[in-house]
């Protein structure tokens, strides 16, 4: 099995790939091949051309959630990818997902800012014959790949920032991200787990995995949304994987994306041994 980073917020020079404020990663594991998340401006698109992909073999697109920075990139994906293909995701996935914050203060007042999906389901559907499957709670997407679903909360100690929003009849009300879906992948060794941006919190998502499959956790890759979160939470979450990857044997920790590029120097301080970049470019191999 190979997992490409297709978009991510740094790439290195060397490679002559683009970055951006965006997730999406290639898998392609036996002859299927499938692509989870799309960025913020398809430029894993391109991206992938210039690391030799063919994105018209994709099978499906698996997404993580509703923000503009993981499914930006779906109608240039569409258009590469060529031909009708499913779209995984929660039923939720199209809801108004807006951002709030003293940053988006202006001189008429506060402005909440739209990060949803910035396509119509219908416009998607009718132009290029997207299929959506829309699943709930844990779903094989295909041979040994899974979405985790809705994850349970099972902490008081991971807090959604209130900055997140949904626009509901009008208003808006606290995003609790019931789309929040992390890929699971399933190997001989343990669960490759991959995060989109882990909103409902990495301890939340790797607590239920393990409980549902009673398996190990042999790598953990993507974003984990801790470049902002409180030190009491960070604190928490590091000595979670500590136990973890001392009773799990991981073999590999790349946070990502909206972990952020001082949050991953410091976890990578903590968890050297095992812990790898997973920018644009990156190839891991199980």
């Amino acid at each position: 099995m190979r997992i490409t980073i297709l978009s991510e917020n740094y790439t290195p020079f060397s490679l002559k790939l683009r970055g951006e404020h965006g997730f999406s990663v290639l898998i392609e594991k036996d002859d299927m091949q499938l692509l989870y998340d799309t960025g913020r401006f398809g430029i894993c698109v391109d991206n992938a051309q210039a690391l030799g992909r063919d994105l018209t073999r994709t099978k499906k697109i698996l997404l993580s959630h509703g923000h503009i920075d993981h499914t930006g990139g779906l109608e240039k994906v569409l258009i590469a990818i060529g031909h009708p293909v499913d779209i995984v995701a929660h039923p939720r996935i199209f809801e108004k997902k807006h951002i709030t914050g003293q940053q988006y203060i202006g001189p008429f007042g506060r402005k909440d800012v739209f990060i949803g999906i910035p396509f119509e389901r219908q416009y998607l559907e009718k132009m290029y014959k997207a299929r959506f499957d829309f699943r709930e709670g844990l779903y094989e997407a295909a041979d040994r790949v899974w979405l985790t679903g809705a994850i349970p909360i099972t902490n008081d100690v991971e807090k959604i920032p209130a900055s997140f929003l949904v626009g509901v009849n009008d208003f808006f009300v606290p995003d609790d991200f019931a789309d929040d879906n992390s890929l699971l992948l399933d190997t001989d060794k343990g669960f490759v787990v991959v995060f989109g941006c882990a909103h409902r919190g990495i301890v939340n998502i790797l607590t239920y995995v393990k409980k549902m499959f009673k398996k190990n956790i042999r790598a953990i890759i993507g974003g984990t949304h801790l470049h902002d979160t409180s030190q009491g939470q960070l604190e928490y979450v590091k000595s979670y994987l500590k136990e973890l990857i001392h009773e799990d044997g991981v073999e590999l920790f790349a946070p990502a994306h909206c972990t952020g590029i001082h949050t991953i120097m410091g976890l990578s301080e903590e968890f050297k041994e095992i812990t790898k970049p997973a920018f644009c470019g990156t190839v891991f191999e199980f």
